[in-house]
């Protein structure tokens, strides 16, 4: 164990750590802060924490609406795979089979309603 100058070393109850014991007559003046700037410090450490917190609802909150966003994609992507691609697949293979005839008129009020128009 090493021994620091006019300090004795002590054990805890665990035998595993040891920390010097600090004695107060041997520590000057100058090694604590007074009050008045523990007070400044700690307002200091106050109005960070508060900074960080309202950081933190801005992001949580920017977080919460991308993910409400991913989760319309993603409902939407499986909307899309139940119901529109096996209809599209059923039409197609009709089609192929030659059960189906497609004329201009279904394109165009197929591309009406995918653009909106």
């Amino acid at each position: 164990m090493r021994q620091y100058s006019n300090q004795e070393t002590v054990t805890y109850d665990d035998g595993a750590s040891t920390m010097p014991d600090r004695r107060t007559d041997d520590v000057k003046a100058d090694d604590y802060m007074t009050v008045r700037e523990l007070i400044t410090h700690f307002e200091g450490i106050h109005t960070k924490l508060g900074d960080i917190h309202t950081q933190t609802i801005k992001t949580n909150g920017r977080v919460g609406k991308l993910e409400s966003w991913r989760d319309r994609i993603v409902g939407g992507m499986a909307v899309m795979a139940i119901l529109v691609v096996p209809i599209l697949l059923y039409i197609t293979k009709q089609w192929i089979q030659g059960n189906v005839h497609i004329d201009s008129s279904i394109i165009d009020t197929v591309i009406a309603i995918l653009t909106g128009a």
